[in-house]
């Protein structure tokens, strides 16, 4: 495959490639999580894998059908949310490192996640039951008979290339622009910019394995990509911090004065990263949204 240009590919012989890689990392993740010594980065590396096989077959649809895909889709889906909690419980300790609080808040907060431990280490321990069970190898299973039974619809890369990623574009497009204090949009439009960076990082990858001789198309992809990554990471610590407020309004062991002070923090926390948020989309390149 080396030899051959983007424009003489087969865009499902770059999908196959792209799928078997990912089922791979998966796969390799989860054994990571299972072991008697797990490795920080495991649960991380499983959701990114779980989220890259998604929206490769996402853009698989008009190659192998819309009603497998969509299925398969949803099924794998499953899985992220069962890691959800592991990651929040991650999320609310990074978010309240990041933000200002008095001697005496920071320490209310750290005896708080410290009583949250048990309660952390049973969500991992039900997630680990979830990953450990039959669905997950019956569902890459599935992946990888859908993908050796060959396409439905035979496309060339180019076209494949500009139709997902003018479709990733567009629906960025659509969630603009946004007022800095609507964080329910602000959410919708990071989900959004991963979509396009996860396309516009698989597009990338694609051309990056059919050679150099489409180094220039490559090149492209991966500036959409790290413009669309940046974004969602932003976007992200707003969220982040939505996570986190929502953590501390539950809390039972919390003082009422403390939770004020604590999601005081948060959300003036959030408004800065909105300001930020805004300057970045107006420093954005026209090009990142096909423009």
């Amino acid at each position: 495959m080396a030899n051959r240009g983007t424009q003489r590919m087969a865009a499902h012989k770059a999908v196959e490639e792209a799928v078997y890689r990912h089922v791979t990392r998966i796969r390799d993740a989860a054994v990571r999580m299972l072991g008697a010594n797990p490795d920080d980065e495991a649960v991380h590396d499983f959701r990114v894998g779980m989220r890259r096989l998604r929206t490769v077959l996402r853009a698989s649809r008009n190659l192998y059908g819309k009603k497998r895909v969509d299925k398969l889709s949803k099924r794998l889906a499953e899985f992220g949310k069962a890691t959800n909690a592991l990651r929040d419980a991650e999320v609310l300790l990074e978010t309240l490192q990041q933000i200002e609080l008095s001697v005496h808040m920071r320490a209310q907060t750290a005896a708080w996640l410290d009583r949250r431990g048990p309660r952390d280490e049973r969500l991992r321990r039900i997630a680990m039951v979830y990953v450990r069970g039959s669905q997950l190898v019956g569902d890459l299973r599935r992946v990888e008979r859908l993908i050796r039974r060959g396409p439905k619809t035979k496309l060339s890369f180019a076209d494949f290339a500009a139709t997902e990623l003018a479709t990733a574009q567009r629906r960025v497009e659509k969630r603009l622009p946004v007022a800095r204090d609507d964080m329910e949009a602000m959410h919708r439009l990071r989900i959004q910019f991963k979509q396009l960076r996860y396309t516009a990082a698989m597009l990338a990858g694609f051309a990056r394995e059919a050679g150099q001789s489409e180094s220039r198309k490559q090149t492209r992809f991966a500036a959409i990509a790290n413009d669309a990554a940046e974004l969602q990471r932003v976007l992200g610590l707003l969220h982040d911090i939505d996570v986190a407020a929502t953590a501390v309004r539950r809390a039972r062991s919390l003082d009422p004065e403390d939770k004020t002070e604590l999601t005081g923090s948060l959300a003036h926390h959030q408004r800065r990263i909105a300001r930020e948020v805004l300057r970045r989309l107006e420093e954005l390149a026209p090009t990142t949204l096909g423009r």
